[in-house]
């Protein structure tokens, strides 16, 4: 992760360490006070990229149209803090 806290966005990284894989399900948590207000496709995902931000957790589902090596941004997260 990586916060840019000037532009409120925050980069979601993977890295698959030379691995193939089809994708990525991850929750992501974070506290009461911050309000998502975008959350943005990154590097992958050919197949499928949803999001589902609830009270404070983000699930990011993404899917490729065939197994590859990932390393670069997943998501970027705008957000507000309180």
């Amino acid at each position: 992760m990586k916060d840019d806290k000037e532009n409120n966005e925050l980069s979601i990284f993977v890295n698959s360490n030379d691995e193939v894989i089809p994708g990525v399900d991850m929750s992501i948590l974070f506290s009461k006070d911050i309000t998502i207000d975008e959350v943005i496709k990154g590097d992958y995902c050919s197949m499928l990229f949803d999001k589902v931000v609830s009270e404070n957790k983000i699930g990011i589902e993404c899917f490729n149209t065939y197994d590859i090596k990932m390393n670069g941004v997943l998501a970027k997260i705008k957000y507000k803090a309180q």
